[in-house]
């Protein structure tokens, strides 16, 4: 349910959720709104700094042949899910990070545009490379694939597109995203949840329960059925991201 500007209504078993969460963060709401605050004036700093790189390079001659990035590695968690800071969980807030892209010139038309559809960090690599000229055979190897080809459609991009990529961080969880769902594993805990992003961003309504057999799909892209598969998974246990 909504209120009459799009809010969602009042949950009082959430609210009192959000309660404990303080009081076991030891915060208040006022502190909470602290630091929400000191967050977003840092994130008002750099998109600052950014405009001041991109002023620069089109007050000189770089703007023709210069890509820009712009990403992060991480979001952070305001007690959103009962965490407090990143690399606490999957959810979105921790993992769903911006990516802006300005290409060189007339690379991919006029004006700017948004893509609706998920990508994934993986691919900010093959985009740079196809854009510095490498050729398609030198980027065979390389893993996620290039956004060329969703910048513009006449364009063929070099590389394929990936599968939907598995992430495993904080602990024993691991988590999928396919098209518009998100499925969260616990692997210790035998705990699974399933999400409908496009209508519960906020990762509220778990319908593991409600859809057995999507959630048992989604399952099986997190099994480990092949040596590469594997080899991930043996990467990401000596970096620590798994135990």
């Amino acid at each position: 349910a909504r209120g009459e500007r799009g809010q969602r209504a009042p949950d009082p078993a959430r609210e009192h959720l959000a309660s404990r969460w303080l009081q076991r963060a030891g915060l208040t709401p006022e502190g909470l709104g602290v630091l929400q605050r000191r967050y977003a004036q840092e994130v008002a700093f750099a998109d600052g700094e950014v405009g001041r790189l991109l002023a620069l390079l089109d007050r000189g001659s770089l703007a023709g042949r210069t890509a820009v990035a712009v990403t992060a590695d991480h979001g952070e968690s305001f007690l959103e899910h009962g965490h407090l800071r990143h690399c606490r969980s999957l959810h979105e807030e921790e993992v769903r990070v911006p990516l802006m892209l300005r290409l060189p010139a007339g690379a991919a038309g006029r004006g700017g545009r948004r893509i609706a559809a998920p990508v994934t960090l993986l691919d900010v690599a093959p985009t740079l490379l196809e854009l510095a000229g490498a050729a398609p055979r030198s980027l065979r190897g390389v893993e996620g694939s290039s956004l060329l080809g969703r910048l513009d459609p006449a364009h063929r991009p070099a590389t394929r597109p990936a599968a939907p990529p598995v992430v495993a961080v904080a602990g024993t969880w691991s988590a999928v995203v396919a098209g518009r769902h998100k499925l969260l594993r616990d692997a210790a805990g035998g705990e699974t949840r399933l999400y409908d992003l496009a209508a519960d961003p906020a990762e509220l309504h778990d319908l593991a329960a409600e859809r057995p057999q999507l959630t048992e799909r989604l399952e099986r892209r997190l099994q480990p059925t092949s040596p590469a598969a594997a080899a991930h998974l043996q990467r990401l246990q000596a970096l620590g991201y798994l135990r």
